[in-house]
C-alpha cells in the first residue's frame, strides 16, 4: 500500500498519533512498575524498559512461574512464563508481563492480584522451610 502525500502533509498527522501512542504506553508501563513496587515480594526484581511492551520479572529461585500460572488465571491474571523463551528449560522463575493492551487501572488490579498470589506462595514456602 502506498501512503499518499495527504497522509504526510495533513500536518504530519502520523507524528501526532505516534506521540499519543508513546504517551499511552509510557503511562501503562509506569503504572505497572509502580504496582510491582507496591505489590510484589521484595525479593523479586524486574526490568525498567525504555521501549517495547513488556516487563520481565525475576522471582525468587524457588518459585516456578509455569506452575503458578493456573492459580494466576483463576485470579483472572495471565502472563507468559519465562520457560517459553528458553530452549533449554531455564527461566522457571521468570515471567513476562505485557502492558500494551490493558488500561492503567486494569494493570494495577492485575499486578495486585498476582502480588497477593506470590505473597501467599512465599508464606507457604517459608512455613514448609521452617
Amino acid at each position: 500500500m502506498l501512503l499518499t502525500e495527504r497522509w504526510f502533509s495533513d500536518e504530519n498527522r502520523w507524528r501526532t498519533t505516534l506521540a499519543s501512542l508513546v504517551d499511552t504506553y509510557r503511562a501503562r508501563r509506569d503504572a505497572m512498575l509502580e504496582a510491582l513496587e507496591e505489590h510484589f515480594p521484595p525479593d523479586s526484581t524486574w526490568t525498567h524498559p525504555h521501549g517495547g511492551f513488556y516487563v520481565w520479572v525475576t522471582l525468587p529461585e524457588w518459585l516456578d512461574a509455569k506452575a503458578l500460572l493456573a492459580a494466576a488465571v483463576e485470579r483472572r491474571v495471565a502472563y507468559v512464563p519465562g520457560t517459553a523463551f528458553y530452549p533449554d528449560g531455564r527461566g522457571t522463575n521468570k515471567l513476562r508481563l505485557a502492558f500494551c493492551y490493558p488500561t492503567e487501572d486494569r494493570i494495577r488490579e492485575g499486578i495486585a492480584r498476582l502480588g497477593a498470589l506470590l505473597h501467599e506462595e512465599t508464606q507457604l514456602y517459608r512455613s514448609i522451610q521452617g
